[in-house]
């Protein structure tokens, strides 16, 4: 999964992965699929196909 935001600095930048990086996965997921809603798709297809990396309560 890839999320990409655009900064002035890399201070800036290196800020907002810190951030990130100390969030709840589901809130990093909501975030990336707020962006790619296609991601949603993909995901549930995988765990359909029994992907063993995926949980029900990770779609």
């Amino acid at each position: 999964m890839v999320h990409a935001e655009q900064f002035d600095t890399i201070e800036e930048a290196i800020a907002r992965e810190k951030a990130l990086k100390a969030w709840r996965r589901d809130w990093n997921v909501e975030l990336i699929e707020v962006g790619n809603p296609e991601v949603r798709s993909v995901r549930r297809a995988r765990v359909i196909a029994g992907d063993p990396s995926l949980r029900w309560g990770d779609v």
